[in-house]
């Protein structure tokens, strides 16, 4: 996923986010989170449909071995 920060979708992209953190009754992990661009907010999105956190959908791998 690319990583830019499209300036164009921030409004959009911060109201999925509201969404996202409201939904999953969770807040944004500063180690693994969805970039500002259009793949970003369909990443989130897909995440509130599948009910699952941004680092559970993209496999993300901690420091310290945990997987989610």
């Amino acid at each position: 996923m690319s990583e830019y920060y499209d300036r164009s979708v921030e409004d959009e992209f911060l109201e999925v986010q509201q969404e996202y953190m409201r939904e999953l009754h969770t807040g944004i992990d500063v180690a693994c989170y969805a970039p500002c661009n259009r793949e970003g907010i369909e990443a989130l999105r897909r995440c509130i449909r599948e009910h699952k956190t941004y680092p559970e959908l993209v496999g993300f791998v901690y420091p310290d071995g945990a997987i989610w």
